[in-house]
């Protein structure tokens, strides 16, 4: 008997150390990145002589839970001084197309499949011009900006009280909803809170959701179509700002482009002391006397987003090499 009691208790260890981690949708969801660029931390060029080619090697990782496709690509932009340095091509991955000093690409975002998202590896191929000859040296930079569309996505349950003052007993009692892990973008949605207005009829009333959200990453905020043309260095037609994708909840819903039963104002959503607010009101009235219920939140964000990286060579004179 007691050798039996071991024998499974090992199996029991073992099994709990052998266990693989599932990506559940909570942690797809979690986490305040999205896009971010790094560089190796082998290869890259400190020196080089004047007149000399070097490549300076890119990492670009989707570290969150939207995946950039083919026909809304994300977009590297190359920015260098051209009087100290010239461009000459990019080493691209497969799927990546380069024009200029600019690069798109395809990027998925974590998945059951793949829970740190995927990665891509670039390089950009430069050639040092001849400086001053009264001068030894010239430090350059080169900068890398990326300019992407991105989502985030909240989901959570609620409760619905169109009588709120009522004593009668109910099955739940609305709440502030709040988050403090992100939900797999460098936009979060903070906090969403509900009240309860009168509506048009008397027996009608009409729930407002107060949605919050903050950039939580390093980045600048663009237009989530308009996004390639910030990374051209040029100005967009569209305000820059985070959107209203789409929010349903029960069988109402408000979608981009589409309308719906849901309005919200102000879109973009409106910048207040430590990030943004905006007001989605059901146009419909639901009934007073309807109970209180608890149903699924859906809240899809839309904003472009804008990193930028850099790295600083140092261009030597090929006389004051030689001198050495």
């Amino acid at each position: 008997m007691r050798i039996s009691l071991l024998f499974l208790a090992l199996v029991l260890l073992t099994a709990c150390f052998n266990t693989p981690e599932t990506a559940t949708d909570e942690k797809l969801h979690s986490g305040i990145e999205g896009v971010v660029l790094s560089l190796p931390d082998e290869g890259l060029p400190e020196e080089v002589l004047e007149g000399e080619r070097f490549m300076v090697p890119l990492i670009v990782e989707n570290l969150g839970a939207y995946t950039l496709e083919r026909e809304a690509p994300g977009a590297v932009q190359l920015t260098i001084e051209p009087d100290l340095v010239l461009f000459e091509s990019w080493d691209v991955p497969p799927g990546a197309q380069d024009s200029g000093q600019t690069v798109l690409f395809p990027l998925r975002g974590k998945s059951v499949a793949s829970i740190a998202g995927e990665k891509s590896r670039l390089r950009v191929i430069l050639k040092a011009k001849p400086i001053a000859a009264t001068l030894n040296a010239r430090d350059t930079r080169v900068v890398f900006s990326v300019c992407y569309p991105y989502r985030t996505q909240f989901e959570e349950q609620v409760c619905i009280d169109p009588s709120p003052d009522s004593q009668m007993t109910k099955s739940c009692e609305p709440e502030t909803l709040e988050s403090v892990d992100g939900q797999g973008g460098p936009i979060e949605i903070t906090e969403v809170q509900q009240l309860v207005l009168p509506g048009e009829h008397p027996d009608d009333v009409n729930v407002q959701f107060i949605i919050r959200a903050e950039n939580s990453g390093d980045g600048l905020l663009l237009h989530h179509e308009d996004y390639p043309l910030s990374c051209l260095g040029r100005d967009g037609s569209r305000k820059p700002g985070v959107y209203i994708k789409k929010i349903a909840f029960s069988d109402f819903s408000y979608v981009e482009g589409k309308g719906g039963d849901i309005e919200c104002y102000p879109l973009p959503m409106r910048e207040v002391a430590g990030g943004y607010e905006t007001r989605c009101l059901l146009t419909q009235g639901i009934q007073r006397s309807t109970p209180a219920y608890t149903t699924p939140l859906s809240i899809e964000l839309a904003y472009g987003y804008k990193e930028t990286i850099s790295h600083e060579v140092r261009i030597l004179s090929v006389s004051s090499e030689r001198s050495h």
